[in-house]
């Protein structure tokens, strides 16, 4: 089960119940990744309600995460999970970018003409 929570600081806590294992992640508003971790459970299955309040103490631990919060079960988390897959991949499009200025560089070219000569 997704489970989102928003701080008052607009960052996003994202919590996966997968039963005997719980994994979070916290991203800013960038999707860039704060803090992260893995739960696993030997006694039992998480209870989705109470893992929530467990996890945003340790959360809190680290990073500045407080009241007031938003919070989303299961079908509501799937707009701001796009969201977040979206501006990862935003972020991916500029290492894409460099590879692709790369074969217009004059040095990718002289790298080519050098091994054409050796061959």
């Amino acid at each position: 089960m997704n489970i989102v929570v928003i701080s008052g600081e607009n960052r996003i806590l994202h919590i996966i119940n997968y039963g005997y294992e719980v994994q979070y992640i916290v991203y800013n508003v960038k999707a860039q990744v704060i803090n992260e971790g893995i739960l696993e459970s030997i006694s039992g299955a998480f209870d989705s309600y109470k893992i929530v309040k467990e996890i945003i103490k340790l959360v809190q631990e680290n990073v500045c995460f407080s009241s007031p919060f938003i919070y989303m079960y299961g079908d509501e988390t799937d707009f701001i999970l796009r969201l977040i897959n979206h501006e990862k991949r935003k972020n991916d499009n500029s290492i894409l970018n460099f590879i692709k200025s790369l074969a217009n560089a004059s040095d990718y070219f002289s790298m080519y003409r050098e091994r054409k000569e050796y061959a």
